[in-house]
């Protein structure tokens, strides 16, 4: 069993929330007011490659996972980076693929490896999956533009939930 011992865990718990919340609230502007803010998601983005950036300096057993965390981490940054400004359409690609690969693979090793616990584990796994379905459906469209919502809606919160259950366990 692989264990991450990080002083950041409630950083990253603290980033995981905001991140969630400000996704939520980008979607609820988007719907409510007709406003898609550029800025909104990207302090969301920002603040999920942050909290990946803590996780890979922290001191984790796993050398897959703390490669996944890096790699989610630069890939985060770059859809950070696009939010405000146009980064070319190759290295937003790039982002993309980052970010399926190192979210994806660190839910799948995190879940495995049982790395912050059952409920934060698997929360953290699920949204893994779905941003790596929503992204998948940026490379290439094959979604509804309502199910991409729900999907992006879950996606959010359910990283507001990892991050509870993560501040949960370390009390």
């Amino acid at each position: 069993m692989a264990t991450t011992r990080t002083a950041n865990r409630p950083v990253v718990s603290w980033l995981f929330i905001l991140a969630g919340a400000l996704l939520l609230l980008d979607i609820l502007l988007a719907y409510a007011a007709h406003f898609r803010g550029g800025w909104i998601a990207f302090f969301a983005d920002l603040a999920i490659a942050v909290a990946l950036l803590l996780l890979f300096l922290g001191r984790t057993s796993s050398l897959v996972l703390r490669a996944a965390y890096i790699v989610g981490a630069v890939g985060w940054g770059v859809q950070a980076v696009s939010q405000l400004t146009d980064v070319g359409s190759t290295v937003a690609r790039i982002g993309l693929i980052l970010v399926i690969l190192g979210t994806l693979v660190a839910g799948i090793v995190g879940f495995m490896r049982h790395v912050w616990g059952r409920n934060a584990d698997l929360a953290f796994l699920i949204a893994s999956i779905l941003i790596a379905i929503e992204f998948l459906d940026g490379l290439s469209p094959f979604l509804p533009a309502t199910l991409r919502t729900i999907i992006s809606a879950v996606f959010a919160a359910l990283l507001v939930v990892t991050g509870y259950f993560l501040l949960r366990r370390r009390k």
